[in-house]
């Protein structure tokens, strides 16, 4: 069964008591019709606490015209809440620091606690002047429920403390999830516990969230938000300041007090001038603060220096990126020539083979989707073997590779020019009928006939003819890729049977006709036609 921070802190061991004398200061200053001189007596009683209030009272932090040299005096001159305040504070600090280390880090503890104390006096004196001593007070103990967590958790609330990212401003949800309670809750429940005023102790108990005090009346809601921006002030003295704990504080001050950022930082200018000054007379030891000046200066360089970083971040990360995006390039091109390579003779440069029968099956089906015409010229070299065996290879590759180069130009970009083995050449023509693909053929078996073949260190040129075997698809009637080539491969086989030189479609011979034939042509004998 979950404990509540009544019971938590009445459970605890070693937290601090307010002493007899500030208890009996404070009863009488709750009094209606409450005598001065009265109040006086009863802090003059105790020697020790009445030299460090008139060593306060006389310093810088209150300014006084003229020294004050009794007690009566210093309530006659600050007001009983301004020497109720003192000996308050007084008297925690003896008993909060006679507890020693069981209570956590006191430096910090009184670092923290007096930032809040002078900060909300500050904010008070401009917002609820009347309520300034209060709002003192208020800061000062807003935070002794820390003690009692690590009074109650111990070790864990330690390592809790001290884990890496912890801040005050974001610890009292981490404490909610991991103790079931906070220790504004605690500090609430101290401070009820020493019969303090509801005007300390609701703002005291809300200090990280004002706006939860509820319908309370105008005066302690204004200390619940005075002690709000306190606390996030000390934020920015008490930790490593960023420039979100900046304006998260000028934010909070301007919301909830009405200052915008320069009047803000013209209240906070001489704050740690004067929290050394209040933590001198307190006789507590606390490490100097930076002006506000220097901390936002100081947030300012480090935003600086972050954007410096970021942008350096994304320069590398652009350079990354172009370097990324060349590797790109250089990848996507060395995989082109390799693509290339993989689809290309190496002799000849056309395609070869193997993409040519993968070009072949997909405008297959294209063709016969859309019902559009598709022929195929089988191209053969005639007498190639006898050319390679009285001239050599050499003379031979050259009339190949000369040959793939008349054949690309007497076609179209979007047809298939391949060598499909040895003297072999084949060309897929799109969007051709067999009558067009015909007149294409004879065209190039002209072409071939009248062109001068030469190789590299020979004057002489080469005659070199060619055969032609023509097919078609019909695109009514579609076949697939290997009867397709098949018909071509046995028209090409029939014109080689006819006599060479000569283009034949669907096994027939169509030209040229036999009426139109050289001599030395039609001087062939059949028997003698062997095709390769």
């Amino acid at each position: 069964m979950s404990r509540t921070p009544a019971e938590i802190v009445a459970q605890c061991q070693n937290l601090p008591t307010i002493p007899a004398i500030a208890l009996e200061v404070l009863r009488l200053s709750r009094e209606e019709n409450i005598d001065l001189k009265e109040i006086a007596g009863v802090i003059a009683r105790d020697v020790a606490l009445s030299g460090r209030i008139l060593s306060v009272v006389n310093s810088a932090y209150y300014g006084l015209p003229r020294k004050v040299s009794t007690i009566g005096q210093a309530v006659v001159m600050l007001g009983m809440a301004s020497v109720k305040t003192l000996a308050l504070g007084f008297s925690l600090a003896d008993t909060i620091t006679s507890r020693g280390t069981a209570a956590g880090d006191l430096t910090s503890f009184w670092r923290r606690s007096l930032h809040m104390a002078v900060a909300a006096r500050t904010f008070a004196a401009r917002k609820i002047p009347i309520l300034r001593e209060e709002a003192f007070t208020a800061g000062l103990l807003a935070d002794v429920g820390v003690m009692a967590m690590h009074d109650a958790f111990k070790r864990d609330y330690a390592d809790l403390c001290a884990a890496p990212g912890c801040s005050h401003a974001g610890i009292v949800a981490v404490e909610r999830e991991r103790f079931g309670v906070d220790h504004q809750q605690l500090s609430l429940a101290m401070t009820e516990a020493w019969h303090l005023p509801e005007l300390l102790t609701l703002p005291i108990g809300h200090h990280h969230d004002s706006e939860t005090v509820g319908g309370a009346d105008a005066m302690l809601t204004s200390l619940a938000d005075v002690l709000r921006v306190a606390t996030l002030c000390a934020d920015v003295f008490c930790t490593e300041a960023q420039g979100d704990q900046i304006k998260a504080f000028e934010t909070a001050a301007e919301a909830c007090l009405g200052l915008d950022s320069e009047s803000c930082r013209s209240l906070v200018v001489n704050l740690h001038a004067d929290i050394q000054e209040v933590a001198k007379v307190l006789d507590i030891q606390i490490p100097e603060s930076l002006s506000y000046a220097q901390i936002v200066q100081q947030a300012n360089q480090e935003l600086t220096r972050l954007n410096l970083q970021a942008q350096q971040r994304m320069h590398e990360a652009e350079r990354s990126q172009r370097e990324a995006s060349e590797r790109l390039e250089v990848l996507e091109e060395s995989n082109r020539q390799l693509a290339q390579k993989a689809n290309t003779d190496p002799l000849t440069g056309v395609y070869n083979r193997r993409f040519m029968e993968g070009f072949l099956e997909r405008e297959i089906a294209r063709a016969a989707r859309f019902r559009r015409p598709l022929s195929v010229l089988f191209i053969d070299v005639d007498h190639f073997k006898q050319i390679n065996d009285s001239h050599g290879h050499l003379v031979g590759d050259a009339i190949l590779r000369q040959l793939a180069k008349l054949l690309g130009a007497a076609t179209r970009d979007v047809d298939c020019l391949c060598r499909y083995g040895g003297e072999e050449f084949m060309l897929t023509l799109l969007e051709t009928e067999l009558w067009g693909a015909t007149q294409l053929a004879e065209k190039i078996r002209r072409l071939v006939a009248a062109w001068k073949f030469k190789s590299d260190g020979q004057e002489t040129p080469y005659h070199v003819t060619v055969s032609i075997g023509v097919a078609a698809m019909n695109p009514n009637r579609p076949v697939d890729k290997e009867l397709l080539i098949q018909m071509a491969d046995e028209s090409a086989y029939a014109a080689k049977r006819d006599g060479r030189n000569c283009v034949c479609a669907l096994r027939k011979r169509v030209s040229p006709l036999p009426e139109t034939e050289t001599p030395a042509a039609s001087s062939a004998s059949a028997g003698d036609a062997r095709r390769r």
